[in-house]
């Protein structure tokens, strides 16, 4: 497997029950994580800003020069800056809260983005019958669970809300959303990367 943090969305939980349960040893490819970096950022600075109601209060005087985003937004994978307000996911700003007890978490309600993992199996893989398990897997009530237990929203939510297999304490736990959310579609991501790659290093340089 290639880039699953263990601290991401429960990945190390669900990579662990995935072994155990079929006895597949899962060989991972894990990228240079930046979690600590963003909690000990997070430890300096705690108490110093309040958690903001909303997007709009961000443009507020008190929060200049303490905004930021989770690294280079037209990269992935890197280190975010030593801010007090940071947008990341909610799973993975939720992970930073079990550190951190200052940490708070919250949906802005006026800007609800939501967006889907994209799951894919390499053709070429060694072993591509354990890649199919290692789908059926996750998209089974138990991976879904583990998803749910790591803060991330299970895409199966609905339906096992109403067979009742849902963790309903995993999931009442999940930070509130307000409003609809707005999940681009391919042509507006592709747009928006457009722009930001046009516009970030002049805007921050």
């Amino acid at each position: 497997m290639i880039a699953l943090p263990p601290d991401w969305a429960d990945y190390g939980e669900i990579i662990k029950a995935f072994g155990d349960e079929y006895g597949i040893k899962v060989n991972s490819a894990q990228p240079d994580g930046s979690s600590q970096a963003e909690i000990n950022a997070a430890t300096q600075l705690k108490g110093q800003v309040p958690a903001p109601a909303n997007v709009a209060d961000l443009l507020k005087p008190e929060y200049k020069g303490k905004v930021a985003l989770n690294g280079d937004p037209t990269q992935a994978g890197i280190e975010s800056g030593q801010t007090p307000v940071v947008f990341d996911r909610d799973y993975l700003n939720a992970a930073q809260s079990k550190n951190t007890p200052n940490w708070k978490v919250f949906l802005p309600s006026d800007a609800v983005l939501g967006s889907y993992y994209a799951q894919a199996i390499n053709k070429d893989a060694p072993h591509p019958a354990a890649a199919r398990l290692w789908q059926e897997f996750l998209y089974s009530d138990e991976g879904q669970n583990l998803w749910l237990q790591g803060g991330a929203r299970p895409v199966r939510a609905d339906a096992m809300q109403k067979a009742g297999t849902i963790d309903a304490a995993a999931f009442a736990a999940l930070p509130a959303v307000a409003g609809t959310p707005v999940i681009p579609t391919e042509a507006q991501n592709t747009t928006a990367k457009g722009y930001l790659t046009a516009n970030w290093a002049k805007a921050i340089g």
